[in-house]
């Protein structure tokens, strides 16, 4: 009994299977933030994310953009496995936040929110990976704005998330997710459940990547004889050796009004200079074609 109310006095320890997780979900939605409200920033109306730009990743930041959202597939995956396997499940239960609406002491409730809390980072991740992926493959529309929107709201989840951590333990409260501590073995617990939730987290990011991979169109650099004329016209049989790739854009201006247009991209390179050309054609709904060539 003493020894348990000593434990009780102690400052509170978060396992380390929780902490670990909670720690690469949050750089990993981090850097997706950031770098998704940088992309964002180069839209004509996009005065929010153009005010934060001086402060934002520069650089070639589309790779990391996608790479932290395949570690927030990681994350997902061994998250979900962890939560069985470790018997914690229940610490998340949804009937927790019952008790926001009780007559009840306000740890309690504060308790609660954190409860509710922690289901609404779960909907902003799925919505945002849900309307992430669906971008990914060239749709636009609706999904962007719903993307862009779930991201602002993530940014401020996370000053909420702090803020309701400090209401219902104080910094110690804050502090626990930097104190890592063994997880308490219950009947409940399942053995190795951190490396057995992390190799389920690996083999779904493992497939991610590989479909990304073996689906993505690769733009092949033919080689020819003699260099191009950059006239705009595709009248040289050269460009018929270039093998094309098809690109879907959106969220443009004019093209029938829809911001919509289908570009058709071939390169071909010669034996100097060593750089390639790059001819691209693009039209839009009212049949209107254009061409250019990039040198």
């Amino acid at each position: 009994m003493a020894a348990a109310a000593g434990r009780q006095d102690q400052p509170p320890r978060t396992d380390v299977g929780t902490l670990t997780l909670h720690w690469v979900t949050a750089v990993a939605f981090i850097i997706s933030l950031f770098t998704g409200i940088r992309i964002a920033a180069d839209a004509l109306n996009a005065p929010v994310s153009h005010w934060l730009n001086p402060i934002l990743p520069q650089g070639e930041i589309w790779t990391w953009h996608f790479l932290s959202g395949l570690a927030l597939f990681f994350c997902a995956a061994a998250y979900l496995i962890y939560m069985r396997r470790s018997g914690l499940a229940a610490r998340n239960a949804l009937k927790k936040t019952r008790v926001m609406a009780m007559p009840v002491a306000k740890k309690m409730r504060f308790g609660g929110l954190n409860v509710a809390l922690h289901w609404a980072a779960y909907a902003i991740i799925v919505t945002m990976t849900v309307t992430g992926v669906i971008l990914y493959f060239g749709f636009g529309g609706w999904f962007v704005t719903i993307h862009s929107y779930m991201a602002f709201i993530g940014l401020a989840y996370i000053f909420i998330h702090i803020l309701a951590h400090y209401l219902f333990g104080g910094w110690w409260q804050i502090f626990r997710v930097f104190r890592p501590a063994k997880l308490v073995l219950t009947e409940a617990v399942k053995p190795k459940p951190l490396l057995i939730a992390a190799a389920a987290g690996v083999l779904v990011t493992a497939a991610v990547a590989a479909t990304d991979w073996a689906t993505r169109d690769t733009l092949v650099v033919t080689k020819v004889d003699a260099a191009p004329k950059l006239d705009g016209i595709l009248d040289e049989p050269l460009w018929g050796k270039a093998r094309p790739v098809i690109i879907h854009t959106g969220q443009g201006e004019n093209f029938g009004g829809n911001g919509e247009t289908t570009i058709e991209v071939r390169a071909v390179q010669n034996a100097r200079p060593p750089w390639p050309f790059i001819h691209s054609t693009w039209s839009a709904s009212m049949s209107s074609v254009a061409t250019a060539g990039v040198l």
